[in-house]
């Protein structure tokens, strides 16, 4: 399996699904990701969705989740792994609360962060760091379409610094297949990704760049505890042998579909339960694409639950 690094950055930024409109974050899934490229695809017919999903399913096509980076930096998320600190320094309740903030770490503090070596200050430079990622914003918008008198309504948005954005690793097996990827996700970057895209938000521009040696190292599924980069489900089969001996976060996911036959209506997805990046565990899975349809769809809505592994 080869890899890659796809970098977006998002000059009007973003609005990704969040639990209301006023909402506003950066986190962008795996999964939300392989469905926006699944729209972009099927486009030009069935044939070549099929061959995205079928690929993907074979686990010929990976994605991780999106996440940050800052300027050179590239961030991963903080494993859910219990961590022994060999030098423990004196306890307060301000280092506590500095540890909470930390999400993400950069790539080349994860070895440090894993043996326990990661100092108090270190952590606190990390966060202040990170505070010139960006910041969301809320905006007041007026619905003139159905009502004779406007009705104001609340819309959240997070814009990205300069020189910030969002990448994600892909891998695939086959060169002619990356290149096909990389012209769906230029295709993808005139489109927007994420939610109110008629405002502007989501377009991106995008480029691709070599995985750093320390971190091509890590990626795939070795002997040791692997950390998932991407939302993933293991399937029935795979359940029993993965949840001992596991650490995980459970989120759910879900959301309306997005469909070139029923544009009349919105239609929900199925919920799906899915294990947020940065979940460890001991036994490696497949995971599945799975078809979360609902009885009115018509079609297949395909949602991605995919681990692309990282040994930690």
């Amino acid at each position: 399996m080869q890899y890659k690094i796809i970098k977006m950055q998002f000059p009007a930024g973003v609005h990704f699904g969040q639990r209301n409109l006023e909402d506003a974050g950066f986190e962008l899934y795996a999964d939300t990701i392989f469905s926006a490229l699944c729209t972009e695809i099927v486009q030009e017919g069935e044939e070549k969705l099929n061959w995205f999903v079928n690929s993907a399913k074979k686990g010929e096509l990976l994605f991780s989740d999106a996440f940050p980076f800052i300027k050179d930096n590239l961030y991963l998320p903080k494993p859910l792994k219990r961590i022994e600190r060999k030098e423990v320094e004196q306890s307060s309740s301000v280092a506590k609360k500095i540890w909470k903030k930390v999400l993400y770490l950069q790539y080349q503090d994860l070895q440090n962060y894993l043996k326990g070596e990661m100092t108090d200050e270190k952590a606190k430079q990390s966060v202040e760091q990170f505070a010139g990622f960006g910041c969301s914003e809320v905006r007041t918008q007026a619905d003139l379409q159905t009502k004779e008198v406007a009705t104001p309504y609340r819309v959240g948005s997070f814009h990205f610094c300069e020189d910030c954005g969002l990448y994600f690793l892909l891998g695939y097996e086959k060169n002619e297949d990356y290149e096909k990827i990389v012209g769906y996700i230029q295709s993808l970057s005139y489109t927007g990704i994420g939610g109110r895209r008629s405002s502007g938000y989501g377009r991106f521009t995008a480029f691709a760049q070599e995985v750093p040696e320390k971190l091509k190292e890590r990626i795939g599924t070795g002997s040791k505890t692997c950390m998932s980069l991407s939302v993933s489900l293991p399937k029935d089969d795979e359940l029993d042998a993965v949840l001992p001996n596991s650490e995980v976060l459970w989120i759910k996911r879900s959301g309306f579909v997005t469909s070139l036959i029923n544009t009349d209506t919105y239609r929900r997805r199925r919920d799906l339960y899915v294990m947020k990046s940065g979940s460890c565990v001991e036994n490696t899975f497949a995971g599945d694409v799975y078809d979360v349809r609902n009885e009115a769809a018509g079609h297949a809505v395909y949602r991605y639950a995919k681990p692309l592994w990282l040994e930690v």
